[in-house]
């Protein structure tokens, strides 16, 4: 009597199994089977640009904390924004030398009080040894700023 108790309940859990979810869970909304004539629909409105605010940005001051070349790591520049403390700007190191500009750009995160730019770091492929100029910029939704033009000394 067990045996035929213990098989029909297994034959139940395996027909139960077989059905999927579909037996148990009805579906209310089916996809529609696609027609054989393709119909035509209106072009969807183009929606209108909205016009991007102009805001006037506030003045942040760019010091120049570290500035050094080499033929290995190239140029690095380490910058803060000091009358700034924010995250979410960005950091634009850019290099001229007798018609050559380079720039390269990195994220900057808060500081206690003020905002650290990550390094700055170029290659120094393309610039002649000699001397280069060098700026620092830093924008964010809220704040601009350029440093004063620097001098680096390329091996």
């Amino acid at each position: 009597m067990k045996l035929k108790i213990v098989v029909g309940a297994l034959g139940l859990a395996m027909t139960l199994s077989l059905t999927g979810c579909d037996a148990l869970i009805p579906n209310f909304n089916p996809t529609p089977t696609p027609t054989a004539e393709p119909t035509e629909t209106a072009p969807a409105p183009k929606p209108t640009p909205k016009p991007t605010p102009t805001k006037d940005r506030s003045k942040a001051e760019i010091i120049i904390l570290s500035s050094m070349a080499d033929l290995n790591d190239g140029i690095e520049v380490i910058a803060q924004v000091a009358t700034v403390a924010e995250t979410g700007g960005t950091c634009t190191l850019t290099v001229s030398q007798a018609g050559t500009k380079k720039s390269i750009s990195a994220a900057a995160e808060a500081n206690v009080t003020e905002t650290q730019c990550f390094p700055l770091r170029l290659p120094v492929v393309g610039f002649a040894p000699g001397t280069a100029t060098f700026t620092v910029s830093y924008e964010s939704e809220l704040y601009q700023g350029l440093s004063a033009i620097n001098q680096i000394v390329i091996p």
